[in-house]
């Protein structure tokens, strides 16, 4: 449903968001809000939870479930300890801690 909280998807060091091209497509037809995140390089990971806050920001999500594979995963580990209240879940998938 369109009002919905999303579920986002990020993916590994060697992934992009096409990698879960199938389960964004098969969660969206059962009326689902999915995101694949396709995301840039950064400097730390800081800084890179300061741009996804923004990009969160940007798709109007108050608060989401995070799905993080591999680097994904510790990039959303990453987040949710630096902005719990936009954290609703968080599902890690072969990731690291640090």
């Amino acid at each position: 449903a369109a009002d919905a909280e999303p579920l986002v998807f990020c993916h590994g060091t060697s992934g992009t968001a096409g990698a879960f091209f199938y389960q964004v497509h098969a969660l969206a037809q059962k009326g689902y809000r999915v995101v694949s995140a396709q995301y840039p390089a950064y400097a730390s990971p800081e800084d890179w939870c300061k741009g996804f806050d923004r990009f969160l920001d940007m798709l109007k999500c108050r608060a989401v479930h995070l799905f993080g594979a591999g680097l994904g995963g510790f990039l959303v580990q990453h987040f949710a300890s630096k902005f719990p209240n936009r954290v609703r879940s968080v599902i890690l998938c072969n990731a690291f801690a640090s």
